[in-house]
């Protein structure tokens, strides 16, 4: 869940100048410090994502009991497990035909949760408040 790499490459001087000290003279202290840092300051940043990812799902969903009552709290959770959605994908046990996915990522995107894209033959919808956040990894 951490990614490591972000820091990696805003530290990158000293990541080679301490992975170098390693390899030239068995330093390992300097790295092992470093590496230390990275997983304490990745850690906090990804606490602090999950803290927002949770607040907007939190949001999201009272905006859809709301505006969108219909709309299952299932069909809620799936547009968070990633940061786009095909109609497909949000079939259920409690929605069975595409149309009312479709339906339904349309009636999302009137509220301004969801932005239909179109790949190749097939519409897709962006969580667009998910995407941003994520992006600013």
């Amino acid at each position: 869940m951490l990614y490591l790499s972000a820091y990696i490459i805003n530290n990158k001087d000293d990541y080679y100048a301490y992975l170098n000290a390693v390899t030239a003279r068995q330093d390992w202290r300097k790295w092992i410090l470093y590496m230390l840092k990275a997983i304490e300051e990745t850690a906090s940043l990804t606490i602090q994502k999950i803290n927002e990812i949770n607040r907007l799902f939190a949001n999201t969903t009272k905006l859809i009991a709301k505006k969108l009552p219909h709309i299952p709290k299932e069909s809620v959770e799936k547009i968070f497990e990633q940061p786009y959605i095909s109609p497909k994908r949000l079939l259920d046990e409690r929605i069975k035909s595409l149309n009312t996915a479709k339906k339904y990522l349309r009636q999302m995107e009137t509220l301004g949760i969801m932005i239909p894209k179109k790949i190749g033959k097939e519409i897709i919808y962006l969580n667009v408040d998910l995407f941003n956040l994520l992006s600013e990894m």
